[in-house]
């Protein structure tokens, strides 16, 4: 067993564990952890808080959800609410993809839009075996599928199931997500826990600076989606943060 030390952001439903050489960071608003700008804004800042010491970082959510995905009301109702919660969901997406360690997704339950997307990003998906759904569902909640989680569907899915999971919305059991390409192993054990070795493992396994590279080319297309979709602005907001700005 992993010793565990954990300390919480404040006053949001993000904390930040470390277990060994593993950074966790869990979401858990209490209920099904849909994101809302708040979440976001909470999981960028937690994400630049390990970035630096931690050897690899595990992504988790709380039992039954790891998350219902991006806030359906406040995506329907529009306007600069719905504008800013999918701005900041793509800076988040752009954070994982290009994030310089390890990164582990626990899937502690249901994985909807937005989240499955999240573990598109992942290096690897460790999910709970139960009665859940994984998918990119946007289509069936009324919103086309943003040109980044089209990509990234490229990047990982299997390629018969590409078509399925964007066009259809199709949802997927743990098992059957395996197959499609959105995790890579379902245990009826802890998730979080088998997770966090996987990470303990990654972290002694890899070269810091070997992986940093690696990741940079193999994030490159969807980091150029996002570029070439978002303009200007996310091509400033990368820049910041590579020059340690943001």
């Amino acid at each position: 067993m992993l010793a565990r030390e954990a300390a919480v952001v404040p006053q949001v439903p993000v904390t930040i564990g470390t277990r060994g050489p593993v950074a966790v960071v869990t979401v858990d608003n209490g209920a099904d952890n849909t994101i809302d700008v708040n979440i976001v804004d909470s999981l960028v800042s937690a994400f630049k808080t390990v970035q630096e010491h931690a050897g690899a970082v595990v992504l988790a959510g709380r039992p039954g959800w790891y998350s219902r995905g991006l806030d359906s009301d406040v995506l329907q109702a529009g306007g600069e609410a719905a504008s800013s919660l999918l701005h900041s969901s793509t800076e988040l997406v752009l954070r994982l993809v290009e994030f310089p360690r390890p990164l582990v997704a626990a899937c502690t339950g249901n994985a909807l839009g937005a989240a499955a997307a999240t573990l598109l990003a992942c290096d690897y998906r460790v999910a709970t075996a139960g009665d859940f759904k994984i998918g990119i569902d946007f289509v069936s909640a009324g919103v086309p599928v943003p040109d980044l989680v089209v990509e990234l569907a490229r990047t990982r899915l299997s390629p018969k199931h590409i078509t399925r999971a964007c066009n259809t919305a199709e949802l997927y059991s743990p098992d059957e997500a395996v197959q499609a390409g959105f995790l890579d192993l379902v245990t009826a054990e802890d998730a979080v826990e088998r997770a966090c070795e996987v990470a303990a493992d990654l972290s002694q396994r890899v070269d810091r600076r070997a992986f940093e590279v690696t990741r940079e080319i193999t994030s490159r297309s969807v980091s150029e989606t996002i570029m070439r979709s978002a303009g200007d602005l996310w091509r400033y907001r990368r820049d910041s943060r590579r020059a340690g700005r943001g």
